[in-house]
């Protein structure tokens, strides 16, 4: 099960303990509560379009659950919509709008996104986690891999798979 941090504490935290602004904070008074709240992730497929809306980008949880990213998968199921709604107009049938944007946006980004969600979940074992970071750092061909894994969902998907991290580890 994962712990969440609640920005504003963590916000707190930082002004209070992190050496670069705990000095230059020390006499500071905050002038109204912060005010956050956790992030929609793109962890489960939900209903993103129904009869009359199509929801995009963080309204339709499509953050990515390990980077946090989520402006690339908001533009992208924006450009989807804004197509779809463009072939409705034209063809003048909007019944089937709702069910061809959940498809397609979930065509597109759903492989992304349960990929990430495993990365992110991957936290959970921060030994794991830990020693594949410790053995980039030494191998440049390792560490150009992973951070090719961030742009190619083909090559996450290995992240994905228990011998993937065995030869990673033993070799």
């Amino acid at each position: 099960k994962h712990e969440f941090t609640r920005p504003e504490k963590e916000l707190d935290r930082i002004i209070q303990e992190h050496p670069q602004f705990k000095e230059r904070f020390q006499h500071a008074e905050a002038l109204e509560m912060p005010k956050g709240w956790g992030l929609p992730m793109g962890s489960k497929q939900q209903t993103i379009a129904g009869d009359g809306f199509l929801l995009l980008g963080d309204a339709a949880a499509l953050i990515d659950p390990f980077t946090g990213e989520g402006i690339g998968n908001g533009m992208k199921s924006g450009w989807m919509a804004a197509e779809l709604i463009q072939e409705c107009w034209n063809n003048g049938s909007w019944e089937s709008l709702p069910q061809r944007y959940q498809q397609r946006v979930f065509r597109s980004l759903g492989d992304e996104l349960r990929v990430s969600d495993f990365l992110q979940r991957s936290l959970d074992f921060p030994w794991l986690f830990n020693a594949v970071v410790r053995k980039a750092n030494k191998s440049p061909l390792l560490k150009e891999t992973l951070i090719c894994m961030f742009e190619d969902v083909n090559l996450r998907q290995q992240l994905r798979k228990p011998k993937f991290y065995w030869d990673l580890l033993v070799k």
